[in-house]
């Protein structure tokens, strides 16, 4: 458990936005067009899905910028592993974002299907 809690620290504020905002968009988008599976669901859907993903984006530059920002000070013989460091923990906002889009694209799936057989 503490390895979830250090990824969330280390990935900032935009995963706390991803876990408030990104989780329940993407659920809601998916269930919605798995429950009524209709055109307009599937746009909306799939508009949901991509806040997620955006916002992890968006973290995810944010971070490598503060790093860049933090490296002008950093003593130029640790500004290799610094910039890594720093990479790495901005990449954990778009690999969340990402992953809450990867899931509930599954209902969003489901209502295509549903959708098709319907036809």
């Amino acid at each position: 458990m503490d390895a979830v809690r250090q990824w969330f620290v280390e990935g900032g504020i935009f995963m706390i936005l991803l876990l408030v905002l990104g989780v329940p968009a993407a659920l809601i988008g998916g269930v919605m067009h798995a429950v009524a599976a209709r055109r307009w669901s599937l746009l909306v859907g799939a508009l949901l899905l991509l806040l997620p993903a955006g916002t992890g984006a968006l973290g995810t530059v944010h971070g490598r910028r503060v790093t860049e920002d933090a490296l002008a000070a950093a003593d130029p013989a640790h500004r290799s592993v610094l910039r890594e460091a720093g990479y790495r923990e901005a990449g954990h906002a778009v690999r969340f974002g990402v992953g809450i889009s990867v899931v509930g694209l599954v209902p969003l799936v489901v209502g295509e299907v549903r959708r098709g057989r319907r036809r």
